[in-house]
């Protein structure tokens, strides 16, 4: 009775409560329930008094476990406060703050429980979007790619990274400073009345960096709060790019108004010189330039001409420089531009070094004030070309590509245009001259005797017949025109070929193959002829073909002279070769008799010498002795003469033997050859990596076994001798060549080292009989090279014989 009591006292305090209020039993059965409680979750009080609090509200955090902790703090008296979220009964999840507290009777026994709750919802998920908000500014104003600036009073109190890096200053650098320092002088009014009146809209400013440079860029402020502040939160954007893509995308509608204006012009008119100084003009003011100017290139004429000039109307104290020049003057860059067909800038303080080796740098920056100008060639042909000239008199200009593309465009509208109409007037020109020599053609023809010549149309009717024709044929012409050339001097076994001919001739436009053929006279009789058919386009009439025709009577008589007098002369060939090869087998015996004859009384002289030298101290005086070894070296000489004789005639009959040859090797065979010679010699051979070649093994040993023995010869005479061997390849060709320091000789008698018995040191100093290096030169000749030596007296002498990379044929 008494708890009945005490809770009847609670039920009345919080009826009218702005909070959510229930009483439970000490079973945790809810007895009562405010008007807040069932406004909140949507029950009525009669479907939730009687019910187990967890169960009806079926909380989203408040589970069993957490539901037994809190009723034990409750049951031990303690208050229970704290955020749980439960769920209403149209299933809305709702965050509730609340706190709940024993009730006790006068002898402090608990008889229930009280519960408060607080709907705080909304105020989580303000919460939640405020620092959702904040989180989201501070990432998207560091990682912006605007520069963000907030200020209080239009001082700077904070700015981002984009702007720190896009300005240069510092954090500790900008803040405090007037946010219009950031913004050029002459437009800080603007921006301070745009700050002052509220203008929330974007505008464009230009902004200025920490190094002085500036850059337009876009500003868009709103006022907001900010820390507990009212500030003044300002985007800059860069808009260098947008401004200079609207500046493209301007100076190219300007560009495209242009060239579509040159377009009318040129289908407006075939005049060139119109097209010509429109064109100019049109350049002219687009670019808007100070001068432009359109020049004719004539390298035939050697003089460039200014076909048009355009003076900007804006500033008349230009002066004019249109005129005639001569090449001569510009041919540097003229020149280059012909060879190239590339343009070229200069300016007065960046001279283009194509302009100096002429001095025309002097003329075009000096004389016609040029601060700045383009050269661009178009239109080429064979005698020169066309050349628009952009002149800056005031100020230095950069031309930009796009200004360049637009004048390629330009130039090629134009260059088609003019080509066309020169094209015109030389069909025209050329037309008339077709006619005219036509008719010289015909009247030519005419008068041909010795070529019979007939026009027919393309079904074959006869137009035209020479006199020649007549002649060869018996055919008047006015008995052949209008006639079938079939009919005529066809015979009717080809008339099937030559029809399918002419059809091959119409269908290809080519001419058919010359031949020779039989064909008809007016008597009926054969006659031979070399006919060839072709096929011309006549302008203004069509196609029309030819047939000529060359008599082959009188030819086929001098063949037959010429066969007969072939066959006479292959007859003789016949008899002189075996005439020659009797001869040779003959000159070939008598000089192995010549040989063996002169080499046997040789042989009985120095046999007889030598007996009298075995007892030449009983009959012989020392005068006497003196002659018999000079007899004796005399008789040996002439042996080696002879020998020597009999290999340089026998190298012209050895065939060449052709094979790949390692040099290197051949050489070093060669040097061991000596070996036993230069024993007692002191010799440095110096032998670099030589080339494979291809020859005969056997004569190009004996090439090297010669001139290495001529080095070792004449360098007997140097305390050291050095000899160098090496080679030096050329186009072809590969040279080969011995050096040695060794008793050279003089150059004025250079051409007598590789003949025959010619010699040019003293058989008394050195030893041989000067037929090794005739022998050299006449085996490298007949495998296609050529020797020569250079050399100084008493310094030594280099010998070198070239051969050929590969040795297609030999010469004998």
């Amino acid at each position: 009775k008494q708890a009945h009591d005490e809770i009847l006292k609670l039920k009345k305090a919080v009826e009218n409560s702005g909070e959510a209020v229930f009483i439970t039993d000490l079973n945790g059965i809810i007895t009562y329930v405010n008007p807040e409680f069932t406004n909140l979750y949507g029950y009525t009080s009669d479907e939730i008094i009687g019910k187990v609090t967890p169960r009806i509200l079926k909380s989203g955090v408040m589970n069993e476990e957490n539901y037994k902790y809190f009723w034990n703090e409750l049951l031990n008296n303690h208050a229970v406060n704290g955020e749980l979220i439960n769920k209403s009964r149209d299933g809305r999840f709702l965050n509730i703050e609340g706190s709940a507290n024993s009730i006790l009777n006068d002898q402090n026994e608990i008889i229930g429980f009280l519960a408060i709750q607080r709907n705080i919802t909304e105020r989580k998920l303000a919460d939640e979007l405020l620092e959702e908000s904040k989180e989201k500014y501070r990432g998207l104003s560091e990682a912006s790619f605007e520069s963000i600036f907030i200020s209080e009073n239009g001082i700077c109190i904070e700015q981002n990274h984009t702007a720190e890096k896009v300005f240069g200053y510092t954090n500790e650098e900008a803040i405090g400073r007037p946010g219009t320092e950031w913004i050029v002088p002459e437009d800080r009014e603007m921006v301070i009345g745009n700050i002052l009146s509220g203008y929330d809209e974007p505008y464009e400013a230009v902004a200025l960096r920490k190094n002085g440079t500036t850059f337009p860029c876009m500003l868009f402020a709103k006022m907001m709060h900010y820390k507990g502040r009212t500030v003044r939160v300002t985007s800059l954007s860069d808009i260098t790019d947008r401004k200079r893509m609207e500046a493209s995308i301007n100076r190219q509608l300007t560009f495209s108004n242009a060239l579509n204006d040159i377009a009318g012009v040129i289908i407006s008119t075939d005049d060139s010189n119109a097209i010509i100084e429109k064109t100019n003009s049109i350049l002219g003011e687009t670019l808007a330039v100070d001068r432009c100017l359109i020049y004719d290139v004539d390298f035939s004429r050697n003089q460039l001409a200014a076909s048009s000039e355009w003076l900007n109307a804006e500033y008349p104290d230009i002066k004019s420089t249109k005129g005639v020049y001569p090449i001569d003057m510009f041919s540097s860059g003229l020149n280059e531009m012909r060879r190239t067909g590339h343009y070229y800038i200069s300016h007065s303080d960046d001279v283009n070094p194509l302009l100096i080796p002429d001095n025309s740098d002097k003329v075009l920056h000096g004389e016609m004030e040029i601060k700045s100008g383009l050269w661009y060639p178009f239109s080429f042909s064979a005698d020169g070309y066309y050349l628009l000239v952009l002149n800056e008199t005031r100020q230095k200009r950069e031309f930009i590509k796009e200004e360049v593309d637009f004048l390629n465009s330009a130039s090629k509208q134009v260059g088609l245009a003019l080509e066309k109409i020169n094209l015109l007037e030389e069909r025209k020109v050329a037309s008339e001259k077709v006619k005219a020599s036509e008719q010289r053609f015909r009247n030519v023809l005419q008068d041909v005797k010795n070529i019979a010549v007939q026009g027919y149309s393309v079904d074959g009717t006869t137009q035209y017949w020479n006199k020649a024709s007549e002649l060869l044929y018996g055919f008047t012409a006015q008995e052949a025109i209008g006639r079938s050339l079939l009919d005529l001097i066809i015979p009717s076994e080809m008339h099937d070929h030559v029809n399918g001919a002419i059809q091959w001739m119409i269908e290809t436009g080519q001419a058919i193959p010359s031949s020779e053929l039989s064909l008809q006279r007016k008597d009926g009789s054969r006659v031979s002829v070399y006919s060839h058919h072709t096929l011309v386009q006549i302008p203004g009439q069509g196609a029309e073909l030819f047939c000529i025709d060359i008599d082959l009577t009188e030819r086929k008589l001098a063949e037959e002279k010429i066969l007969e007098l072939n066959r006479d002369l292959e007859l003789r060939v016949h008899q002189r070769t075996a005439e020659l090869e009797a001869a040779i087998k003959e000159l070939e015996t008598f000089s192995y008799s010549v040989s063996h004859d002169l080499k046997a009384p040789l042989r009985h002289i120095s046999g007889l010498i030598n007996i009298l030298l075995e007892d030449k101290s009983k009959i012989m005086t020392s005068e006497g002795l003196g002659y018999l070894d000079i007899i004796s070296a005399s008789a040996s000489d002439m042996g080696k003469l002879i020998d020597g004789i009999l290999n340089f005639s026998r190298l012209n009959a050895i065939e060449l033997q052709k094979k790949r040859i390692c040099s290197s090797e051949m050489v070093q065979e060669a040097i061991k050859f000596f070996d036993s010679d230069i024993q007692n010699r002191i010799i440095t051979f110096k032998v670099t990596q030589l080339p494979d070649i291809f020859g005969d093994e056997e004569l190009l040993r004996q090439v090297w076994i010669n001139l290495i023995s001529n080095a070792i010869k004449y360098t007997m005479k140097k305390q050291e001798a050095i000899i160098e061997i090496g080679s030096v390849s050329g186009d072809g060709e590969e040279t080969f060549f011995v050096k040695d320091n060794g008793a050279g000789f003089n150059m004025k008698h250079a051409d007598k080292l590789f003949g025959v018995f010619k010699r040019l040191h003293l058989t008394r100093d050195f030893e041989g009989v000067g037929i090794g290096l005739a022998n050299v030169n006449r085996i490298v000749t007949r495998h296609g090279g050529h020797c020569r030596a250079e050399g100084e007296v008493d310094t030594g002498a280099v010998f070198y014989f070239t051969l050929p990379k590969q040795v297609t044929r030999t010469t004998n």
